[in-house]
This record gives C-alpha cells, structure tokens and sequence, in this order.
C-alpha cells in the first residue's frame, strides 16, 4: 500500500493492474453483480488526480463543438494502466490484517484484488477523499434517505386508499388509488405539519394525494405494495442506519464466491463454519458487526475467550442469514449490487437529445427526483 495526500486524513492506496481487472470482470459480474460502474468514481479520481485526465477523450463535431467522455474500459483495461482504490488509513489497516490472518485461506492474487475492490464498493459512503468532481453523490442521497421516505409514504397511501370502482376505470389519466370516501367527499381536508407550523389543505377531489400517489408511482415504479412492504422491512428504523438489505447483500454475495471460486469451497455445498467465519470478519472490517471486546480491563485471555465466543455466535447467525437468503434468491433473484438495484427502480429521463438511447448507468450524475 502508499500513502495518498489528503487535506483532513491520512489515506492509503491499494494498486492493481488494468489487465488484472480485466481478467476478474467475469467472475466480479457472476458472483457480485459487478460492472466498471460499480467504481466509475474512484476511476475517475485515478484519470484526475494520477493521470491528468489521460482517460477523457475529447472530440470535435461539425459544429466545432468540444465533447468531453471519460473511457475508463480502453484506458485501464486495454491499455493496462495501474489502477488505485484509495482507503481512510485506519480501514486499509483493518482491511490487511485481515489478509494477514493466518485463518484466511485465500492466497490467490486474483481473488484477493476482488476481495479488495469489494470492501470498496461495500463501503464507498465511507472511503472517497475529496472525490466530489467525480463521485455521484445524488444517488446515494436518494437510495438511503429518500427511497425509504418514498417507500413508507406509498404504503401510508396505499393502506388509506381503495381501486376506483369499475366504472370509473375507463379515464385515462385517473390514479391507481383514491383515499377512502374521496368521491363522496371531496373537500376531505389534508393537513401538513413541519416542525411548529402546519398547513390545511381544501384538497378539492382530492387534488394532493391523487398527485401524490402518481408522483410516487413513476418515482418508485411500484405496482405491487407486498414488493414495497419487502423492502421497507429490510431498512432500519433508526435514520442514517446501514440498511439490513446491504447486509444481506454482502452476506450472500461473498458466500457464493467463496463456495464457487475460493478454497472455502465445499464439495457437499454446506455452509461450513470456515465461509461463516470468513464472512463474519469480512463484515466486522465493514463496521456492520462487532466481535471485538470493548472493556479494556479483560487480561489477554478473558479477551480471547470473550471473542471467541462473540465470534461462535455470529458464525451461527450467519449461517441462519445464508440459508433465509438462499431462499429469498429462489423467489425473487440473486442478489444485485447496490448501484444496479438502484437504478433499476429509479425513474430518470435524460435531459437532453445527446442522452437518447444511453442506459441510466450511462448518464452521469442524473437527477433522481
């Protein structure tokens, strides 16, 4: 690793080879849903801060109008240029130690730049030093507070309203859903409050809350309330709070690249205690759990004996969660990444007819709402 300068903390780089990650793309795709996308930013950093935009091709039309696009595939990939992912000091510590553990079984250089790329894309909220030219901040913005807010106030819609009766389905533009008794009174007043002050609303035919379920209806692209009560139970109640749904995510994921493509693999396919412990540590690097003692007045060997046993617990809930997820692929498909999820659901237009025909993966920094 080599340091990285930094205004406000000491960060630390992690190098590979283009090439390498060329030959780990199919494996990343398979197993985490992984494209170039995935870390389109900390590329990005790498074309500014390390090679003075080399990666930007800028081209001329017949207008004489310049058109900046960043190719990170033929720059790094093709033309096998080292590629550095940057992390905070104190995780890239963790991050080797965990390497270092004479448990850990995986030795093959491949697997361990996935597995170094991973506890970027895991905790990219957490990592990027001053990336805020090429970061898409937006999107995360909107995936761990907006999208819950959204989720929580269709299904408040959905529970206080009912389906148009038949024969007022034939309007074209009428909503999905109508509150109870809006078209028999249709002055029912709404009223909103925000901190000390409230507004009440005349609501005539119910103006607002038809509006707003439409408005949440393109913005979610949820047709099914069971798919919106799913996830809202896979969000943490408390605000700020990695979702459980991240857990789970990385939970089966790295269980089926260490049962595919590791030694961890079991020819029975069990989930042996060795995937369920690497797991675990995996996760506690990531902050999501912890198996560290924190009294400092236990000797050495209380220590030990109380990791141990925080650590035996964990194996044991892991190996629950694995098997519930194992279930939940069967129904509803493997797992995405977070990015991919993302954008699946977000409804985004492109803002100009330059953007006609790209996917939303391609259009940078669009706006979510």
């Amino acid at each position: 690793m080599e340091s990285v300068d930094q205004k406000d903390e000491q960060y630390l780089g992690y190098q590979f080879n283009g090439g390498d990650l060329k030959e780990i793309l199919p494996v990343m795709q398979e197993h985490f849903s992984f494209t170039l996308f995935e870390i389109n930013g900390m590329l990005d950093w790498c074309n500014k801060k390390l090679y003075n935009n080399q990666a930007t091709e800028t081209t001329v039309d017949e207008k004489g109008i310049h058109h900046s696009r960043f190719n990170p595939k033929k720059f790094f990939i093709e033309e096998n240029h080292p590629i550095t992912i940057v992390y905070p000091e104190s995780l890239a510590k963790k991050i080797q130690e965990f390497f270092d553990d004479e448990s850990n079984l995986i030795k093959d250089e491949k697997q361990e730049i996935i597995l170094w790329i991973m506890f970027y894309v895991y905790s990219e909220s957490i990592i990027e030093p001053d990336y805020s030219e090429c970061w898409d901040y937006n999107y995360r913005i909107f995936y761990e507070f907006v999208r819950p807010d959204m989720l929580a106030l269709y299904k408040f819609l959905h529970d206080n309203h009912k389906n148009f009766s038949s024969d007022q389905q034939e309007y074209k533009d009428s909503p999905k859903y109508r509150m109870e008794g809006a078209w028999s009174d249709p002055y029912k007043n709404i009223t909103l409050s925000y901190g000390k002050h409230s507004l009440t609303l005349n609501n005539m035919n119910n103006w607002f809350l038809t509006h707003l379920t439409e408005y949440l209806c393109q913005y979610l692209k949820e047709d099914d309330i069971k798919e919106v009560e799913f996830e809202l139970k896979e969000y943490k109640n408390r605000v700020g709070a990695k979702p459980d749904h991240d857990f789970h995510r990385i939970v089966t994921q790295l269980y089926h690249f260490l049962q595919d493509e590791t030694p961890y693999h079991d020819p029975e396919g069990k989930t042996t205690d060795k995937i369920c412990t690497f797991i675990t540590k995996f996760l506690e690097v990531l902050g999501f759990l912890t198996i560290v003692p924190d009294d400092d007045e236990f000797n050495i060997k209380k220590e030990e004996k109380k990791r141990s046993k925080i650590l035996s617990t964990w194996v044991n809930n892991i190996r629950t969660n694995i098997k519930y997820n194992l279930e939940r692929e069967k129904e509803r498909g493997a797992y995405k990444s977070k990015k991919q999820e993302f954008f699946e659901k977000a409804s985004i237009q492109p803002e100009s007819n330059e953007e006609e025909g790209k996917t939303l993966m391609e259009i940078w920094n669009p706006k979510y709402w």
